[in-house]
C-alpha cells in the first residue's frame, strides 16, 4: 500500500532565486565517560531533509515586468494559487524539484562538458498543463548493484559520458519508490570500481529497498517533501499584481 495516496508534482516553471536543501543530522548522546564533563556524540547516517527557498518572484496573467528570473512567466502567480490549494498544507505530499542545476555532476564527450537547459517553454511562454517544460537527460546513471533499506553505501554505473570521481563528492541524485516517493541522496564519497562504476557512500540512508538496474536521477533530483507550515505558501500580491521575494519552507514527507 502506497504511504503516498497524491503525490503533486512542484512545477518547473516556479523557479526560486536563491535557497537549497539542508540535512538535519540524527545525532544521538553516548552517554558520558569516566572524567569527561560533556556527552559523547554519537554519529548516525539517518536523518532527513529540509528546503528553504527563497526570492520566488509571482506575476500576475496581466501584468508584464522585465526582468522575471530565469524559468518565470506571466501566468506564475495563478499557477502558485492553484499549487497551494492542490498541496493542501502540512498535509500534502510534493514532488520538489532539488533546484541544483550547477551543481550536478555533468558528464564530459569528446571532451565537451555537456549540460541540459534547466527548462525551455513554449514559444509563447506558456508550459505543458502541469507546469513542466521541455527538458533533456543528459546524465545517464543507474543501480548496478541492488541495496537494502538502511543502506548508507550504493554502487551507481553511469551510462551516458565520462564523469570525474572529484565531481560526485557533494552532488544529489534521487531514486523513486512506488511506496515513498522520491528520495534525495548527497554522495558523501565516491571510490572507483572500474570503467564509469563507483561505489559511493550517500547521506541519509536509503529509505527502502532498491533493485539493480533501477535509474538514479542527477540531471533534476527531486525528493518527497511537505510544507513546513500549512500557510507555508501564503503570499499577497501587491495591487493583485505580484509578488516578490516570496520564501517557503520544506519538510521531508514521512522522513521516519
Amino acid at each position: 500500500m502506497s504511504l503516498i495516496t497524491s503525490l503533486v508534482h512542484w512545477p518547473d516553471a516556479l523557479m526560486p532565486r536563491s535557497g537549497g536543501f539542508v540535512p538535519v543530522f540524527a545525532n544521538r548522546s553516548g552517554g558520558r565517560t569516566q572524567g569527561k564533563m560533556a556527552d559523547q556524540i554519537i554519529r548516525s547516517g539517518r536523518g532527513f531533509w529540509r528546503a528553504s527557498f527563497r526570492d520566488w518572484t509571482l506575476v500576475s496573467p496581466l501584468m508584464q515586468r522585465a526582468g522575471l528570473p530565469e524559468g518565470q512567466h506571466d501566468q506564475s502567480l495563478r499557477a502558485w494559487r492553484g499549487l497551494e490549494v492542490e498541496i493542501g498544507g502540512k498535509a500534502g505530499a510534493i514532488s520538489l524539484p532539488a533546484f541544483d542545476f550547477w551543481n550536478a555532476p555533468w558528464p564530459t564527450v569528446g571532451g565537451v562538458v555537456r549540460r541540459t537547459v534547466p527548462g525551455s517553454t513554449f514559444s509563447d511562454g506558456t508550459t505543458f498543463s502541469d507546469g513542466s517544460m521541455f527538458a533533456g537527460s543528459v546524465i545517464g546513471a543507474e543501480l548496478a548493484a541492488s541495496a537494502g533499506v538502511n543502506a548508507l553505501t550504493v554502487r551507481l554505473a553511469f551510462t551516458a559520458g565520462s564523469v570525474d570521481v572529484s565531481g560526485l563528492r557533494g552532488a544529489h541524485f534521487s531514486l523513486a519508490d512506488g511506496d515513498i516517493g522520491d528520495r534525495l541522496h548527497r554522495i558523501v564519497r565516491a571510490d572507483l570500481v572500474s570503467g564509469a562504476t563507483y561505489d559511493c557512500t550517500i547521506w541519509p540512508w536509503l529509505r527502502g529497498d532498491y533493485l539493480s538496474g533501477l535509474p538514479a536521477e542527477f540531471d533534476r533530483p527531486r525528493c518527497a517533501m511537505r510544507l513546513a507550515k500549512d500557510d507555508g505558501m501564503a503570499v499577497f500580491p501587491e495591487g493583485g499584481r505580484w509578488a516578490a521575494g516570496v520564501a517557503v519552507d520544506f519538510e521531508e514527507f514521512d522522513a521516519g
